[in-house]
């Protein structure tokens, strides 16, 4: 087989906590928070053997809510700081509900969670990138307080990152018109007193652990999406919530307005997957336009060896010119995708 033209590594829901095991919050799987941390160790010491591994997409809720309950949110921070820093190249890194749990949308914009952007309203064509990997976002973006960009590592690739929670009720005043927009949207299609409990729900995606994209973020996405379709780019989306019913167990773990993101993804033939986490157990699916969904397994449930587990739960993305090659270690399988217009 061939060199790949790049290949990047990528982990979900590590989940730090400095905290004994648990268990999720339906009681059915358990936690290993302290394991969390471990995987990730791990995870950047392999990718750190491979000259190839250009960047690490961080799919977001990198420490656990639990430790705000602890007081020890920064604590946590920075331990997980101490592990990321040991990677020496770019890591793109996604906001989840439990980065919100910790921190306020002003202290991540301060965090080591927020990628350096530069600021531009225009993306730099692939063809004119140096081989430097730089973050961009809009100033409107910026001024938003969202952690939305987009990126290219060269060769005609584009990797475009969500905000997911941009409208939700969690990490911004209650005054803020996004947190009430996010009430009004939970007070009415989910009557239950407990937000997080979705069995009453109109759609069980309506639960406060989720949230939705504003139209503001819908149009900047759609202008990236259109300059890379005229550019001939190939495009993979990203964010901490899965956007297809389909990618998720149970139809809960879902943008509220997913649809909406679905709809801008088939008006483009230029998009061939959309990556996330959140969902720990995983999941694939391969909709009508050829577009891969892939969950990805979360750290922070990888079953320890010495009880009959994985141990780990990463990847390294192998990309070539027709297809990604997930090569999967422990509880990700790995997999082939092949490009939708490719098939």
């Amino acid at each position: 087989m061939s060199s790949p033209i790049f290949s990047f590594g990528l982990i979900a829901d590590v989940q730090y906590a400095d905290i004994d095991d648990g268990m999720n919050y339906s009681k059915t799987r358990h936690r290993y928070y302290r394991k969390g941390l471990q995987c990730l160790q791990h995870a950047i010491k392999y990718w750190n053997t491979s000259e190839q591994t250009c960047f690490v997409l961080q799919l977001g809720d990198i420490i656990d809510g639990m430790c705000r309950n602890n007081g020890k949110s920064n604590e946590a921070l920075n331990k997980i700081y101490e592990c990321l820093i040991q990677y020496k190249k770019p890591i793109a890194h996604c906001w989840g509900n439990h980065e919100l749990y910790n921190l306020g949308r002003n202290d991540l914009l301060k965090s080591v969670l927020l990628p350096r952007f530069s600021i531009t309203n225009e993306p730099a064509k692939t063809s004119e990138n140096s081989g430097e990997i730089i973050f961009y976002t809009s100033e409107k973006m910026r001024q938003d307080g969202l952690c939305c960009y987009h990126f290219t590592p060269g060769n005609g690739f584009r990797f475009i990152v969500l905000d997911c929670y941009d409208i939700s009720a969690l990490g911004r005043e209650n005054s803020h018109p996004k947190k009430v927009t996010a009430m009004e949207i939970l007070n009415k299609m989910n009557p239950k007193e407990e937000k997080n409990d979705h069995t009453s729900a109109v759609d069980p995606k309506y639960v406060k652990y989720n949230g939705g994209v504003h139209k503001d973020q819908l149009e900047w996405l759609e202008s990236i999406i259109q300059h890379s379709q005229n550019h001939n780019e190939i495009v993979v989306l990203c964010g901490h919530i899965p956007i297809h019913p389909n990618a998720t167990g149970g139809k809960i773990c879902l943008v509220w307005n997913n649809q909406d993101i679905l709809d801008i993804i088939h008006r483009y033939s230029c998009i061939v997957a959309y990556f996330a986490g959140h969902d720990h157990v995983g999941a694939y699916f391969c909709d009508e336009d050829g577009v891969h969904h892939c969950t990805f397994e979360a750290a922070l449930e990888a079953v320890p060896k010495s009880i009959g587990g994985n141990e780990t739960a990463f990847a390294t993305i192998d990309v070539y010119a027709d297809k990604m090659e997930i090569r999967g270690e422990g509880d990700i399988k790995s997999q082939t995708l092949k490009y939708r217009n490719m098939q």
